[in-house]
C-alpha cells in the first residue's frame, strides 16, 4: 500500500541502494523520466540576515514535473507521484525508495544526511540542466508557486465558490514567503496581473 505522501508528491530515494551516485546515472534516471532532483530546505533568520539550507536529493518524478523540482508549496498544490498506479508503488525495481509510511522525523533526518556526500555533484546538475545556480532556480519556481497560489483563490472568488479555510490557508503561506521573498511575490503579483488583463481584453 501507498503512503499518503505519493498523492501529493514524490518521496526520497535512498541512496545507498542506487550502488553509486555519478552525474552519469542521475542523467539517465532524469532522461528515463524516472526521477527529479528535489531539494530540503530549512531557513532561519538570525538579526537581519536569512540563512537558507539546502539539501539536495534524487525523487520520483512527480505528475507535471519537470528534472529539477526543488520548490515544494504544498496542499492545495499537490503533484501526485508519476509511479503512483492502482494504489501501489511502481517504481523500478533496482532503485530502493522510502516511502511516507517509512519516515518519520528522524528517519527522514538520517536519510538526508546519506545524500550530503553528494551535494556538490547535484548543485552541478542543477547548473547544467538550468543554466540557473540551485538559489535562483529555486526563487523562479517559487514564483510560478505564487503565480498558482493568485490563480487558485482568484478562481474560486469568480466562480462563488470560495472555500475560505483553504484560501486562508494559502494566504498564510504566500504571507510567509512573502515575507522571505517580497521581490518573488511582487513578481508573481504583476505576473498574474497581467494575465488578468490580456484576459479581459479578449
Amino acid at each position: 500500500m501507498l503512503g499518503n505522501y505519493c498523492y501529493d508528491g514524490g518521496c526520497i530515494l535512498n541512496p545507498i541502494y542506487l550502488s553509486e551516485i555519478t552525474e552519469e546515472k542521475i542523467i539517465k534516471l532524469l532522461d528515463d523520466n524516472i526521477v527529479s532532483i528535489g531539494a530540503d530546505i530549512e531557513y532561519q533568520i538570525l538579526g537581519d540576515t536569512q540563512h537558507f539550507n539546502f539539501i539536495f536529493y534524487l525523487k520520483p518524478r512527480c505528475v507535471g514535473k519537470d528534472k529539477v523540482n526543488i520548490s515544494y508549496f504544498g496542499y492545495p498544490f499537490t503533484y501526485p507521484c508519476t509511479f503512483n498506479i492502482d494504489n501501489e508503488c511502481k517504481m523500478p525495481k533496482d532503485v530502493c525508495l522510502l516511502t511516507e509510511s517509512d519516515i518519520t522525523n528522524k528517519r527522514k533526518e538520517v536519510l538526508l544526511k546519506y545524500w550530503l556526500p553528494y551535494q556538490s555533484i547535484m548543485v552541478n546538475m542543477i547548473k547544467k540542466l538550468t543554466n540557473q545556480d540551485f538559489h535562483q532556480r529555486f526563487l523562479n519556481e517559487l514564483e510560478q508557486e505564487m503565480v498558482n497560489c493568485y490563480r487558485f483563490i482568484g478562481r474560486y472568488i469568480y466562480n462563488s465558490r470560495a472555500d475560505f479555510e483553504t484560501i486562508n490557508d494559502v494566504q498564510e503561506k504566500m504571507q510567509l514567503y512573502g515575507e522571505l521573498f517580497p521581490s518573488v511575490l511582487n513578481q508573481a503579483l504583476e505576473e498574474f496581473t497581467e494575465e488578468v488583463m490580456e484576459g479581459q481584453s479578449r
